[in-house]
Parts: structure tokens; C-alpha cells; sequence
């Protein structure tokens, strides 16, 4: 049970002036946040995260608020559940907290949980499409999920989208699936886009298969044409328009997702002929991107001018 009851207007509350001092607090004492947004977490790593809590002791505090909606409890996490559940692994007894008396609505710990966790990579695909689902539920603007998050509109629509999946096809993003049953995430982008009835057919085709991104788009159609009812030749301009629109997107939230960190160590530890590859690939994709952004501005310019005329 969630011990706030009423969420409050405030948007944007001071985090750093929320936590009090750090003191030690018995771990048996403390419960999760049934609606902090990350529910995912991978045994394999939370052991070896143990293991280092266990070598080198607790690093950084986790973060809780009083808790009074139970008498087994007497705080509640905000934020370093997994600090928790691994020290709880190598059964300590006490857990480093900022106890944050300020934080007093179930709005202003959901806010501050993304806050301070969005950034991370542990969350699943769903995970975040539901936590910015909450966000807008409680109020707030796609301005303001932005910056609360410190991600582009671009990444967030990305994700937000995910929801429209079919639950059965909303499974196999589950990072807990082995990779080889695995769906590509920019792949379930492109089937949001596509009537439930399709999204499984799709899904069930391409399970298992090691497949293009590019590939997946024209099995998509041709699923969609087969089962929706081939497409007017008046409307095959809007259907050429939506794919390249489509692609942008999904090639943007995936580049967006990228840790910069882990890129750059990542092609540094490439052979100068790979990153050589990678580069030309770049330029060459910067090279159609901008082609297809000049025809966009020629085609806006041309209907500004059109209005214009009308106008005069």
C-alpha cells in the first residue's frame, strides 16, 4: 500500500533541499515504493552489485521518507532500491539514508524517484513508457516531462508510444527474455504504429529471426496489406511519407538512448578500419538526413508561399 493519499499541485519541488542528514537505519525497517517506476531487477547483476556492497562497503545512501501506513515499517525508499535489495542479499542489518522529512505527497516522491533514476539504464522499455504515462496522468507537460527527465521530446514519444502495444507482443521487449526471443525495440516502435490483429502476426513471424530493422518495416506492410486491405493508390504518398517519417523517429530515439560514455569507449577499443566504417556511415546517413530535410523546408516554403498568395 502506497502511504500517500492525495497527490499535490506542486511541480517542481527543490530536491536538494529535501534530504536531512545521513544516519544509519535498520534495514528490516524499510520497504520499496510499490510506485517507483523501475519493477525490473536482473538477479545476475544485483548479486555481482552485492558482491561489490559486500568488498567495498555501501557508497552512496539510499534515500527514504517516514513511513506510517504499517506498523512492520518505519520508512519507505524514494530512491536506491537496488542498494537495498543487495545489502538485504548479503544480509546486513543496518543501510546508510538520507531520511527526506520534506517529501510529503505520492507526487513529489514519484517526481523525485524519476529524477533521480531516469538517467540510469535499468529501466525496461515499458517501465519508462508507464512512468511518463503517470507523469502526464498527474498533470504534467510534455515541457516538463522533458525537463524532469532531461530527455528530448524525440525520446519520450518514443517510449510514451510503446503502449499501444498488443500485451501479448509487449512480452517480447521483456529484457528478461533470452536475446534470441527477443523483439528489437525500434521494431516494436514500428508496429505501434499498426492495429493489434497485425502487431501479433507480425510478432509471431519475426520471433526467433535475426532481422533488419529495414527488413521487419516491409514484413510490416506486407502483413498490413494482407490483413488491413491493400492500400488505395491515392494513399500510397501518405504511406511513403509515414515510413520515412517513422524511420526518423525510431533512429533518433536509438541514437538518443546511447550512453556517450560507453560509445566513445566502445569505438575506441575498434580496429581503425571498423571506425573508419562507422564514420563513413555516419556522414552518409547525415548526408541523406539533410537531403530529406531540404526537401522538407522546399516543400514548407512552397505552402507558406501559396498561403501568402491566398492571403494578399
Amino acid at each position: 500500500m502506497n502511504q500517500f493519499a492525495t497527490p499535490t499541485t506542486e511541480r517542481t519541488p527543490q530536491l536538494t533541499k529535501l534530504l536531512g542528514s545521513i544516519r544509519m537505519i535498520p534495514i528490516d525497517r524499510v520497504v520499496p515504493d510499490p510506485g517507483q517506476p523501475r519493477k525490473y531487477f536482473d538477479e545476475v547483476v544485483l548479486a555481482h552489485f552485492a558482491d561489490g556492497v559486500e568488498a567495498i562497503g555501501q557508497l552512496m545512501p539510499i534515500i527514504v521518507v517516514p513511513f506510517e501506513a504499517s506498523d512492520e515499517a518505519d520508512y519507505q525508499i524514494v530512491d536506491g532500491e537496488r542498494r537495498w535489495r543487495a545489502m538485504r542479499m548479503r544480509e546486513s542489518t543496518e543501510i546508510r539514508a538520507f531520511v527526506a522529512k520534506n517529501i510529503r505527497s505520492a507526487e513529489q516522491a514519484f517526481m523525485f524517484s524519476i529524477a533521480a533514476n531516469f538517467n540510469r539504464e535499468e529501466h525496461t522499455p515499458m517501465e519508462i513508457a508507464r512512468s511518463i504515462e503517470r507523469l502526464k496522468h498527474d498533470g504534467l507537460s510534455g515541457k516538463e516531462i522533458e525537463v524532469l527527465t532531461g530527455k528530448s521530446v524525440y525520446w519520450i514519444h518514443s517510449y510514451y508510444r510503446l503502449l499501444k502495444l498488443h500485451p501479448d507482443v509487449v512480452k517480447y521487449i521483456d529484457p528478461a527474455l533470452p536475446a534470441e526471443n527477443r523483439m528489437k525495440l525500434q521494431i516494436a516502435r514500428l508496429l505501434t504504429e499498426c492495429d493489434h490483429k497485425v502487431q501479433q502476426l507480425v510478432a509471431h513471424r519475426l520471433i526467433g529471426q535475426r532481422i533488419s530493422v529495414a527488413r521487419a518495416s516491409k514484413i510490416i506492410d506486407e502483413v498490413n496489406e494482407k490483413h488491413g486491405g491493400r492500400i488505395p493508390q491515392r494513399q500510397q504518398p501518405a504511406r511513403r511519407f509515414q515510413r520515412v517519417n517513422r524511420l526518423a523517429e525510431n533512429t533518433l530515439a536509438s541514437l538518443t538512448d546511447l550512453n556517450p560514455r560507453k560509445l566513445r569507449e566502445a569505438i575506441a577499443s575498434r580496429s581503425n578500419e571498423e571506425v573508419e566504417q562507422l564514420k563513413t556511415h555516419c556522414e552518409r546517413i547525415s548526408e541523406q538526413a539533410m537531403n530529406i530535410a531540404d526537401v522538407a523546408g522546399e516543400v514548407l516554403e512552397r505552402k507558406g508561399s501559396r498561403r501568402g498568395n491566398g492571403d494578399s
